[in-house]
């Protein structure tokens, strides 16, 4: 947050207050962020393995990363990967 708050020139308790303001946690946010960019290497990686996205989406192991993509997509992230993007459930 410290790093956040100094590229965007305010204090960390600003920032903390603008994620207030919107009623989202950082933590909550950050997650979301990278599910949805794990989401789109699933989409666009075909080659890759699932832990390997795990892991370039910021998640430490791949238990982690499913049931957190299962919460977000209904789904595990092999599962979305088999689906076609029309049967894809949406985020």
């Amino acid at each position: 947050m410290d790093a956040v708050a100094r590229e965007h020139f305010v204090s960390r308790r600003r920032l903390y207050q603008v994620f207030e303001e919107v009623g989202l946690s950082p933590a909550t946010f950050l997650r979301t962020e990278r599910l949805k960019f794990a989401e789109r290497l699933l989409t666009s990686s075909q080659d890759t393995t699932i832990e390997w996205i795990a892991y370039e989406s910021g998640f430490r192991d791949t238990t982690t990363f499913t049931r957190a993509f299962k919460r977000m997509f209904g789904c595990t992230p092999r599962d979305w990967r088999a689906m076609g993007s029309a049967a894809r459930p949406a985020a």
